[in-house]
């Protein structure tokens, strides 16, 4: 395969964008519904559990891109910072609303 046929490697996209929205779900909750729903560590666990998929998600579409000799793609880092600074975020605001 020559440089010019090699494309970025794209195809997990959708898989980071619908874990960052779950996160950014996560944040609202405890920014806005906290008082009115109130479930313990729920939101903590689960903001852990989407990291912890986004960092696989983007460990396996680095071995994915090695193997059929493409290039990656840069939004999936960005968007696996962004994923790991609203978890701070959502952990920060959950030990000072308890």
């Amino acid at each position: 395969m020559s440089a010019d046929q090699i494309a970025d490697f794209v195809y997990l996209r959708p898989a980071f964008y619908l874990i960052a929205f779950l996160s950014l779900l996560n944040l609202c909750y405890l920014l806005f519904f906290y008082k009115r729903w109130r479930s313990d560590s729920y939101i903590l666990i689960n903001s852990l559990f989407i990291f912890l998929i986004t960092c696989v998600l983007f460990f396996q579409s680095g071995v994915i891109v090695d193997e059929i000799g493409s290039s990656g793609d840069p939004v999936y880092f960005y968007l696996t910072v962004s994923i790991f600074i609203i978890s701070i975020i959502s952990s920060i605001v959950y030990f000072r609303k308890k």
